[in-house]
């Protein structure tokens, strides 16, 4: 049996503090995702996350291959639940292509909706780096509803063959979810507080690149739009805090193929 290293040991404690820290915050659906191959390291993870939030955990093990998420989980969840942690994935699910062509992988985009219905809890998926790897190649709009990505089997344990050079490393991922998630907390404090106004657009616009960067255009439309608004307010329609707004709503919607709408930008 293979035991952590004390570096392992030290970034599973870091990932299942953070990961806590976030399901404790969460109010109603989220899904956090977390690298991480079967074995005694994955086993210390389910111990740990368990004890951090209380024992409030429902861990279902898919060992056979599973079709539809949602319905699978319906059919296994208690009456009652908190959080629910899934594994198994890797168990059937191939690898490469054949992983994010498969059935499964490609009707998590059309459950994606449905999902927080069936879980209004926070939902962890733990899996092999190449599962991982398969969902976000196979089910984009699924996947971009990720909040936070933990990664204890980082890129270094995916096959080069199975990292699509038009995809961001999930590295890459889980800074820019976690800048993310200070940028959110930082501009709910200060909205919260009634904070420099100025202080707040700033904000808004990093969480704009963020989210463009991460591939989830509803959601940066909305944001750029409403610090778009509040530039022109504050400082008018020339400063460059209100240019770079303006900028980045006309890239939305240019990449939307809404050009009218860019063109006044």
């Amino acid at each position: 049996m293979d035991h952590p290293t004390e570096s392992e040991a030290h970034s599973l404690t870091d990932e299942v503090s953070r990961l806590s820290r976030a399901i404790r915050r969460a109010q109603g659906f989220r899904l956090f995702i977390v690298t991480c191959a079967p074995g005694e390291q994955r086993r210390q993870l389910l111990g740990e996350l368990e004890t951090a939030v209380d024992g409030n955990v429902t861990h279902i093990e898919f060992n056979r291959p599973i079709e539809h998420l949602r319905e699978a989980l319906a059919e296994r969840l208690p009456s009652t639940f908190n959080t629910v942690v899934v594994t198994g994935l890797e168990n059937w699910l191939p690898q490469g292509e054949a992983g994010a062509s498969s059935p499964f992988v490609q009707n998590l985009n059309a459950s994606r909706d449905a999902l927080p219905s069936a879980v209004p809890c926070p939902l962890v998926l733990v899996a092999a780096p190449h599962v991982v790897r398969a969902i976000q190649r196979g089910a984009p709009d699924f996947f971009s509803v990720v909040s936070g990505l933990y990664l204890l089997d980082g890129d270094e344990a995916v096959p080069m063959r199975e990292q699509s050079p038009t995809q961001p490393s999930l590295t890459s991922l889980k800074q820019w979810l976690n800048e993310l998630e200070e940028v959110g907390e930082r501009l709910a404090s200060l909205l919260k507080t009634g904070g420099e106004a100025r202080d707040v657009v700033p904000l808004e616009n990093r969480r704009v690149v963020l989210l463009l960067r991460m591939g989830r255009y509803a959601e940066a439309e909305t944001a750029a739009s409403s610090a778009y608004q509040r530039a022109i307010d504050i400082f008018g329609p020339d400063h460059p805090a209100t240019l770079t707004s303006a900028n980045s709503l006309a890239g939305i919607y240019q990449t939307t193929g809404r050009y009218a709408e860019a063109e006044p930008l």
